[in-house]
């Protein structure tokens, strides 16, 4: 009895690998890199460039859901969260955008869209670009620019073709945040100091 129970949990653990052999990610790429959850410091207001990507990881035994025709049809949420920084859609082929707001939101925008090519990069890494946005640092603080599922329960992601559809809870979403520095009160008063007797400086001159 004991060997049948360690035969069915070695093939349900066997199944189990099998079936995660295949990992997503859905994240924003930028000059700076891929962003996997990651943190830039920047100048107030600075922008960055983003691709919007999703990535599939294939390793044996298992075939690429999108590897070899693409994705069929796509959705993904972003959101804007914490101090003031914003987003814009720039590029969005392919797709439909119904949003919160506005597609420059606080709140978020859900985007879903059909037929995206793939690009193979080679050791069973696959990449489609679903759309591109502006960021916009904040004025002072935090931004967390998040992707996330627009609609929880069900399949936002498919290849081309029948049973290709992606389970949303095997794509791990990813965030983006842009952080801008506030200078300390030390600073700031030395900063003034300078600024004063730059003025102090210069009327001086003119007196003489």
């Amino acid at each position: 009895m004991m060997r049948l129970i360690t035969c069915l949990c070695l093939f349900v653990a066997m199944g189990t690998v099998c079936h995660s052999a295949i990992v997503y990610d859905l994240f924003l790429r930028t000059s700076r890199g891929d962003s996997l959850d990651l943190e830039y410091n920047v100048a107030p207001q600075d922008q960055l460039l983003a691709d919007v990507i999703l990535r599939e990881t294939v390793t044996a035994p298992d075939d690429p859901n999108i590897g070899a025709t693409g994705l069929g049809a796509f959705g993904f949420m972003i959101s804007s969260t914490g101090g003031d920084g914003t987003f814009s859609i720039t590029s969005r082929p392919n797709f439909q955008l119904t949003t919160f707001n506005t597609d420059d939101t606080v709140g978020g925008a859900n985007i879903f869209g059909v037929v995206a090519p793939t690009t193979d990069r080679g050791n069973g890494v696959f990449e489609s670009t679903l759309a591109t946005v502006q960021l916009t640092a904040p004025t002072a603080g935090r931004t967390v620019f998040e992707l996330l599922d627009p609609r929880s329960g069900a399949s936002d992601f498919a290849g081309v073709g029948a049973g290709k559809n992606i389970d949303d809870a095997s794509i791990r979403t990813r965030s983006l945040s842009l952080i801008t520095a506030v200078p300390e009160p030390s600073s700031l008063a030395f900063l003034t100091a300078v600024g004063t007797a730059c003025v102090v400086g210069r009327r001086k001159r003119r007196l003489a």
